[in-house]
């Protein structure tokens, strides 16, 4: 999921955050493809649930990676496995 605050929305902010979920989804990791990604110029926001610690560290350093990307705020939070068993 891609979101890009309003105002500060560009075509290349559209493009950057579009790169950051690309490269989440090639990672391999199928928790990595529910994490959320906005976009606010060139300022990355990750949100969702991941079920380990190496996993919400893993999602940042993509995001990180991606040409344009100068900051990343990494809002996921870390929900073993057993815990989404018990709220889903």
């Amino acid at each position: 999921m891609i979101s890009v605050e309003s105002g500060m929305a560009s075509e290349s902010t559209h493009v950057i955050a579009g790169r950051v979920a690309g490269s989440l989804h090639a990672s391999g990791h199928s928790a990595l493809r529910k994490v959320k990604v906005s976009a606010t110029a060139r300022t990355i926001t990750l949100q969702g649930n991941v079920p380990s610690y190496y996993l919400k560290q893993l999602a940042q350093t993509v995001a990180k990676r991606v040409d344009g990307v100068a900051t990343v705020v990494n809002d996921t939070v870390v929900l073993p496995s057993s815990t989404n068993k018990l709220t889903a």
